[in-house]
C-alpha cells in the first residue's frame, strides 16, 4: 500500500474492527538485502514499533497483537531443500528470544483493532 495512513483511514470509517497483517521488514537482515525486497514491490517497512505507532496515529484502537512465523509451506515454496529447517529454525529463535529474532529476521505481524 503506499498511502497506508489513507488505507487505514477508510478501513477505520467503514469497518468497527480490522485484522492487519503486515512483514516486519525493518530489521538488520532486511538492511544487507534492501535491494532484493524492492523486487517484491514493498516500499515501506515496520518494525513491532513503527507498525504499532502508525496504526495508533491513524486512530485504530490496537486491541491485540501478535508477532508470528510464515507457514512452514511458505517456507517451502521459497526453499524446496531446506525450507522445513528454515520454518524450524525462524519458529525456534521467536520462542526463545522473540526481540533479537525480530531484530535478525523478517516476521509477520498481526493487530487486531478497534475502529470506532
Amino acid at each position: 500500500v503506499e498511502h497506508e495512513r489513507a488505507f487505514l483511514h477508510e478501513i477505520k470509517r467503514i469497518a468497527r474492527r480490522a485484522i492487519i497483517e503486515i512483514p516486519l521488514e525493518n530489521n538488520d537482515g532486511f538492511q544487507k538485502n534492501r535491494t532484493v525486497m524492492s523486487e517484491y514491490g514493498h516500499i515501506n517497512f515496520y518494525s513491532p514499533g513503527t507498525f504499532l505507532n502508525l496504526l495508533e496515529t491513524s486512530g485504530l484502537k490496537v486491541l491485540q497483537f501478535k508477532v508470528h512465523d510464515y507457514t512452514a509451506e511458505y517456507m517451502k515454496y521459497l526453499s524446496p531443500s531446506l525450507g522445513g529447517i528454515k520454518h524450524f529454525v525462524r519458529k525456534l529463535a521467536l520462542q526463545a528470544a522473540p526481540a533479537v529474532a525480530v531484530k535478525k529476521l523478517t516476521y509477520l505481524g498481526v493487530a487486531l483493532c478497534d475502529c470506532g
